[in-house]
């Protein structure tokens, strides 16, 4: 089995042992989980793996405790107690390039947390701060962080020093790195103000400011938000999900859309 289906085979795993079973932790672990106050919620919603495929981490939307699972048998080896925090409904986490922290967003207090992948001991937080997504770069010793609006902002992982990225014409949705050129996103965005114009998808460079292979969806539904993105490596098709409301019972419906960036064509599912 190639290696990226053995990852999201273990990642599958966890979500299943997780959810049905209390897992053992180690002891450190057991000494974190024991330490709150607060019921622990096991419902995994953030996940990092490491490069070498060997440890996930794991953010949950109603617990305050962050896991470090090895994936080879699944045993919990180390968790961070951030109590202090809870609520925390951590729906975004991401390693640094050296993978010895791991940031942690809470935007219930609107902090990012830093974490000693080692230890899982919190060693910086970083106060004030909106996003709405969240990745590291491929190409440099930064994360890459939006809001849902205008700015995309740069974090040093060494310095924890922040830089940022305006573009009054563009509310930013989802952001996608290209494979080759740093300077160059995939994104899908909306107008502005308030994110209230056509959805589109295309190629941006960030450095001149400039959009190519651009392509606006025909959307299903008013009020339908973007939900995910991606992009082939070969950058000749995308692909959106996006959310379009919820029924009485309160499950969701929405879309599929998968655009091809070359002939401009949209299909939706």
């Amino acid at each position: 089995m190639p290696t990226r289906q053995k990852k999201l085979l273990s990642l599958v795993l966890i979500g299943l042992v997780l959810a049905t079973v209390q897992a053992p932790f180690s002891s450190h672990a057991n000494k974190a989980a024991a330490s709150s106050s607060q019921p622990q919620g096991f419902s995994p919603f953030a996940i990092e793996v490491s490069q070498d495929g060997q440890y996930a981490y794991l953010g949950f939307d109603l617990s305050e405790v962050i896991l470090k699972v090895r994936l080879t048998d699944l045993a919990i080896v180390a968790a961070a107690d951030l109590s202090a925090y809870f609520p925390i409904e951590c729906e975004h986490i991401a390693l640094d390039a050296s993978e010895k922290k791991l940031f942690v967003y809470t935007p219930t207090w609107r902090k990012l947390l830093v974490l000693d992948t080692e230890t899982m001991a919190l060693i910086h937080t970083i106060d004030d701060y909106d996003l709405f997504g969240m990745f590291r770069s491929q190409f440099s010793s930064c994360l890459i962080t939006w809001a849902g609006g205008s700015t995309v902002q740069f974090i040093d992982t060494d310095t924890y020093a922040v830089t940022t990225h305006t573009n009054d014409d563009h509310y930013f949705l989802k952001i996608q790195e290209h494979k080759d050129a740093p300077s160059k996103w995939y994104v899908a965005f909306q107008g502005l103000p308030g994110g209230q114009g056509p959805l589109t998808v295309g190629l941006y460079d960030h450095v001149a400011k400039s959009l190519s292979n651009s392509v606006t969806l025909p959307l299903q539904s008013a009020g339908e938000g973007v939900f995910d993105f991606r992009v082939l490596p070969n950058g000749q098709k995308a692909y959106v999900a996006t959310i379009g409301g919820y029924y009485p019972d309160y499950h969701a419906y929405g879309w599929l859309y998968a655009v091809d960036l070359v002939t401009k064509q949209v299909k939706a599912v």
